[in-house]
């Protein structure tokens, strides 16, 4: 049996979904962060 093989491609796509979810952290805070250089600048 590969296991390793299977250990690989789950891997694989263990980082996909990560990366995937930090992007979508990321495009949920970008909004925020330009709000807060707004105010700032604004201060």
């Amino acid at each position: 049996m590969p296991f390793t093989n299977d250990n690989r491609i789950i891997l694989k796509l263990f980082n996909i979904i990560r990366t995937k979810k930090i992007e979508k952290n990321i495009m949920r805070t970008k909004p925020t962060l330009v709000l807060m250089v707004i105010a700032l600048h604004k201060l």
